[in-house]
């Protein structure tokens, strides 16, 4: 099984100039790839918003934040709530993060 480091900068190149970003091909295998997965849309804003949590989160405290303890917190502070209430499928996963956690 790959390392995910090795996974992610495969990720990171092959999206780099990925030509499904303009919309002007129907068809990535990272849009695929997520697809089969049959998650709802709802469930990767949600994980998008986690993840920027989790970003926000190492910077403020200057350390790195896991995945474990970014979604533990993001329940425990009552974001998770809080998207429930803000979540809307046509609205961009940012604009939803920053209802849930407003910029300081």
């Amino acid at each position: 099984m790959a390392k995910p480091e090795s996974l992610r900068k495969v990720l990171y190149s092959i999206t780099k100039d990925c030509h499904c970003k303009d919309n002007s091909d129907p068809y990535c295998i990272l849009i695929e790839l997520v697809l089969s997965l049959g998650k709802e849309p709802r469930f990767l804003i949600q994980t998008k918003c986690v993840e920027k949590f989790k970003y926000e989160l190492g910077k403020e405290l200057d350390r790195k934040v896991e995945w474990c303890e970014a979604f533990t917190r993001w329940i425990d502070d009552g974001f998770a709530k809080k998207f429930d209430k803000e979540y809307n499928e046509d609205i961009p996963f940012e604009e939803i993060y920053y209802k849930v956690r407003p910029k300081k």
